[in-house]
């Protein structure tokens, strides 16, 4: 005989009445009615809907609130609200899901489809659909689903969805890829049809295409724990497409040794089996899987150990708890470790959290009593620390804990010489949340460092955060052990890996007044000062430090401690500490002002220090937050400022490249602020100059109380003297295109110095002011002034330059073309010309050609050519230009020809303009006197 497969055991089922009318209700041959395994009663449906109708009633006040909204619209809106991301958008979510449910038109069931089937979908929101809809179709009364024309219209629609989420990887219409957690509602929605009903269904979707969806189906059969539906797989094993998968799913329903080969073998099966009902079988493999053959004694005796934890899980999760199911099944015949241990696994959580176990008082009790007795008998060894312990959760209590001869017994595990029942009573000391209790706790986790007993240590440090336990009070008798105690463990260099944080989550838990244990500041001051701890455990600790600085004292030596922490040598801890300085403890107003101060000199100081660029980062942002406070924004702008001043003069590296786009994108979010005056924005413009960041200057300049240079304003010098220096810091000072409005603010920021001053400005200045004249369309100004500095004899040769291509081009806006040259030519000696000059250059050679001067028009294009050699497009310009010019004076040429010939493979490449190609052509046509 084959190894026997056996599936999780779980009861589920419908009524008689139910399959004589397609409703669904409880399973004569299923112990379990559909809607408990929900935990929904009528009383549950009838809130349910009440909830659906107020957010619906809520949706369509919103919809309305925003206007006249078609019925679509409200659609929309509750289609948009499934897809808000978020926790904080978790109750909008679950209110569309029931305003969608509780509406009959099928366009809103297919939002919630939609929402199903796309892998887009906001996390967990597919779940909540299907579970809410396994809860609504199963509801004889429900609105929608209680209707029978509804009914007969959606479940078929959500038929093909739920078999979706049973497509494998690879076929078609494709897998979903949250599909192995939608599979369980998915499988309460089917189960919670009528049988025939979900008989109807199962045969539509396995005619359905396409044949992924037909696969699909049958596995969801398989999993429907309906041994009806046996005949309808049996029915599909002649299929070639679909044999394969019916005879899998066949085999899960049935638990049998070996699948069917066809539907004759099912029948024979079906003869002796077709009485029992789903957890019978199960039930009935589990006893034969104990009756294997001695060579699958092992593989049989695992798989029969794992159906009985299944069933053990299963029994201990249900909300009315059976306790003689639970004794027989974990003190009977079998594997008590693991029965008990799978136990203790499930109810922990329950009864730690509160929760009502429900079931038959007595039946618990005796529950109890059976487990103490073969405590008290020792007949397993091995077993005694799981048998305490389930003890702990088994027996009845209230909040103090288990009766008083159980915690007699929890007392007796703690002082044990068997570590795994010292640990066993620790965990089940965790229902014993009274200053007795954690006084003994405490005494064992004493003892534990004592003997290097990490286990028990790691125990007993777990059950002191327990729900329920807190901190002792100042009048509490276990006080002194406790501070002691956490304070030997954090000090322990020698401590195992975890112990020391584990500690830490003890040390910050607060005691009956709310407050924190104040002893323990001082030793988390340590820890976190500590260069020999773990830079993880030190991480840990200096947000906790906050929650001890609740006066003025401890929080000043908070404050302290944080400052002296900026320095320390890793740079993760570093950066924890930069983010943490951003949140001050409370305290006096004064005192608060000064840490306040502190904090930002602090950061000011490291921000040009440190080497680490995302320390760096962490701490301007933190530095810049403190800017949101009324009294600090001032403070923040001059600390920005002075390292701003202090980074001009620190010679420019890559190690320097990242400070300074940070400072000066500070520098910029802060000018931005509404309640800076005056005073402090012209700080902010310094700043900027010194880093010379124009583009946030010039940000800061659109502001129009210092884009403007008022003479009678008495910040109007220092406002004139930005607008120079913002446009000083041009990248190209001769380029001013587009820039008409900011030379006109600099000849008047220049002329307001000139006036101010009483003398003429600097040669920068003078020249800078020409170009911005120029800029500005005055022509006759420009040339005055440019004859006035050219004679002057201050001007150094590249400022001299750049007056001659002013005054160039002031006489090309003239059209003094001939006086344009001369300027312009007068700048050959420059080692390298700017763009602009170059631009200018071609723009007064297409002037002479427009202008017939075919010789003068050559001459320049040719005296410019050289200057050109790294400028490949303003190279082609100038070259078709020369060629052209010589071409019109001269007419064809085989000279000109030849020199067209020479550079034909710079125009004959794909990365050449077609207009360029286009002409070049032509003039080579026209040089040999074909064109």
């Amino acid at each position: 005989m084959g190894r026997i497969k056996i599936a999780r055991i779980t009861g589920a089922g419908v009524s008689t009445a139910g399959i004589a009318s397609g409703q669904p209700g409880v399973d004569r041959r299923a112990s379990t009615p559909v809607w408990w395994r929900h935990r929904v009663r009528a009383f549950d449906v009838a809130v349910i809907a009440l909830i659906g109708v107020l957010v619906i009633g809520s949706s369509t006040t919103a919809l309305r609130a925003q206007g006249d909204q078609q019925p679509g619209d409200e659609l929309a809106a509750l289609a948009a609200a499934l897809h808000e991301p978020g926790p904080e958008a978790a109750s909008r979510r679950q209110g569309a899901i029931f305003a969608l449910l509780l509406r009959k038109d099928s366009p809103a069931h297919e939002v919630l489809q939609r929402a199903v089937l796309d892998p887009q979908s906001v996390a967990g929101c597919a779940q909540s659909i299907l579970e809410s809809l396994a809860v609504r179709i199963g509801q004889p009364q429900d609105p929608v689903f209680g209707d029978a024309e509804a009914r007969a219209r959606l479940v078929p629609l959500w038929g093909r969805v739920l078999a979706r989420v049973f497509v494998a990887e690879g076929e078609e219409p494709g897998a979903l890829p949250n599909a192995a957690a939608l599979r369980g509602p998915a499988l309460d929605g089917l189960r919670s049809l009528g049988v025939r009903e979900r008989a109807q269904l199962l045969e539509a979707l396995a005619a359905a295409e396409p044949s992924g969806l037909r696969r699909a189906a049958l596995r969801m059969a398989g999993e429907s724990r309906d041994v009806t539906l046996g005949a309808f797989l049996a029915d599909r094993l002649g299929d070639s497409q679909l044999a394969d998968t019916a005879r899998g799913a066949l085999a899960r329903l049935t638990f049998v040794a070996e699948p069917f080969a066809d539907r004759a073998a099912f029948e024979r099966w079906q003869a002796d089996h077709a009485k029992l009902t789903y957890l019978e079988l199960a039930e009935r493999a589990a006893l034969d899987a104990q009756r294997h053959l001695e060579d699958a004694r092992r593989a049989a005796d695992a798989r029969a150990l794992d159906l009985r934890l299944q069933l053990v899980r299963a029994l201990a999760r249900t909300q009315s708890t059976d306790w003689r199911a639970l004794s027989a099944a974990t003190l009977g015949d079998g594997d008590g470790r693991e029965t008990l241990a799978a136990l203790c696994g499930e109810l922990a959580g329950r009864v730690l959290g509160g929760e009502d176990l429900g079931g038959v008082v007595q039946d618990r009790v005796d529950f109890a009593a059976a487990l103490a007795g073969r405590l008290d008998a020792g007949e397993r060894p091995g077993e005694q620390a799981l048998l305490l312990e389930a003890l702990a959760y088994v027996s009845p209590g209230g909040p103090a804990g288990p009766p008083p001869e159980v915690v007699a017994r929890l007392r007796a595990g703690l002082l044990s010489s068997d570590v795994a029942v010292r640990r066993a009573a620790l965990r089940g000391m965790r229902r014993v949340p009274t200053e007795t209790g954690r006084g003994w706790v405490v005494e064992a986790a004493r003892q534990a460092r004592v003997e290097r007993d990490n286990d028990t240590l790691t125990g007993a440090l777990e059950c002191l955060r327990a729900p329920g336990y807190r901190a002792p009070s100042a009048e509490a008798a276990d006080r002194a052990a406790w501070i002691a105690v956490l304070g030997e463990i954090l000090r322990d260099g020698r401590a195992a890996p975890g112990i020391r944080e584990r500690a830490l989550d003890v040390a910050i838990l607060r005691d009956g007044t709310r407050g924190p244990v104040a002893e323990l500041f001082d030793v988390l001051l340590e820890v976190s000062r500590d260069d020999a701890a773990p830079i993880a455990l030190r991480k840990l600790t200096v947000p906790r430090l906050m929650l001890f600085a609740t006066d003025p004292a401890s929080a000043s030596r908070y404050v302290d401690a944080l400052l002296g922490l900026l320095e320390v040598a890793d740079p993760a801890l570093r950066r924890v500490v930069a983010e943490q300085v951003a949140t001050l403890p409370d305290g006096p107003t004064q005192e608060l002002g000064e840490w306040r101060k502190r904090v930002v000199r602090k950061l000011s100081e490291r921000i040009l220090f440190d080497d680490d660029d995302r320390v760096g980062r962490r701490m301007i942002e933190t530095l810049l937050s403190f800017a949101g406070e009324e009294l600090a924004i001032g403070q923040v702008v001059g600390e920005f400022v002075a390292v701003a001043q202090r980074l001009s003069a620190v010679q420019d590296s890559s190690l320097q490249a990242w400070r300074r786009h940070a400072v000066v994108d500070a520098l910029r979010v802060l000018s931005l602020d509404p309640r800076l005056d005056l005073a402090n924005l012209l700080r902010l413009g310094e700043g900027l100059v010194a880093l010379r960041a124009r583009e946030g200057l010039l940000q800061l300049l659109e502001r129009s109380e210092l884009a403007r240079a008022d003479a009678t304003d008495g910040t109007a010098l220092a406002r004139a003297r930005l607008i120079v220096a913002a446009a000083d810091l041009a990248p190209d000072p001769l380029d001013w295109t587009g820039r008409e409005a900011e030379a006109a603010r600099v000849v008047a920021a220049v002329d307001l110095l000139r006036r101010q001053s009483g003398a003429e400005p600097p040669a920068e200045q003078a020249v800078l002011q020409l170009e911005a004249i120029c800029a500005t369309g005055d022509s006759e100004r420009t040339l005055q002034r440019g004859a006035e500095l050219v004679a002057g004899p201050s001007l150094s040769s590249p400022l001299r330059a750049r007056v001659e291509f002013v005054r160039a081009r002031a006489h090309l806006a003239r059209g003094e073309l001939a006086e344009a040259a001369r300027a312009l030519l007068s700048l050959e000696a420059t080692d390298e010309l700017p763009v602009a000059a170059v631009d200018l250059w071609l723009e007064l050679a297409r002037a002479r050609l427009a202008a017939r001067e075919f010789t003068a028009a050559a001459e320049l294009a040719d005296r410019l050519l050289p200057r050109l050699a790294d400028r490949p497009v303003r190279w082609r310009a100038c070259f078709l230009l020369a060629c052209e010019a010589r071409l019109l004076g001269g007419g064809p040429s085989a000279a000109l020809a030849a020199d067209l010939d020479a550079h034909a493979p710079r125009f004959r490449t794909e990365a050449t303009p077609a207009a360029d190609r286009d002409r070049f052509e032509s003039l080579l046509q026209r040089a040999r006197g074909d064109g």
